[in-house]
């Protein structure tokens, strides 16, 4: 298994790009971590999620849609979201679904995405995903494990 941090250089659709954030407006920290397993890729999100950062996570997200295997998102060391992340989670799900491809699996949430999930009145089975029995099933727990 390998682990790495995907790297996003600024892409056309990027919020300064868009002009929906000032370019001095200080970005919060949003970092994606790749666990590639064999039969699943673990996608740890660290920092905040929100306007300014969730372009980084549907990038990752189309990138590992396409490399037809389930995605677990490890959602624990998420300190900030906004509706805005709910809405590209829930996409993404959808847009598997939709194309019958291999669906994202929910690690963990912390405290802030499931209050934001409550908020919203959504449940992780409503976004279309599992939790840590899946995992155990594909051998990619001993990867989270050795990553945190």
């Amino acid at each position: 298994m390998t682990l790495r941090s995907l790297p996003f250089p600024p892409a056309a659709g990027d919020p300064v790009s868009a002009g929906q954030v000032a370019p001095d407006e200080l970005l919060p920290v949003c970092r994606l971590d790749l666990i590639a397993a064999p039969h699943v890729n673990v996608l740890t999100v660290t920092g905040t999620v929100d306007r300014r950062t969730v372009h980084r996570l549907q990038a990752a997200l189309r990138r590992l849609a396409d490399l037809l295997r389930p995605t677990v998102l490890n959602l624990q060391p998420v300190t900030g979201i906004d509706e805005t992340a709910l809405r590209a989670l829930l996409d993404a799900a959808a847009e598997r679904h939709r194309d019958e491809q291999p669906p994202i699996l929910l690690r963990s949430a912390s405290e802030p995405v499931r209050a934001v999930l409550a908020t919203a009145g959504v449940s992780a089975a409503g976004l279309g995903l599992e939790v840590d029995r899946d995992l155990a099933l594909l051998g990619a727990d001993r990867g989270l494990r050795s990553a945190g």
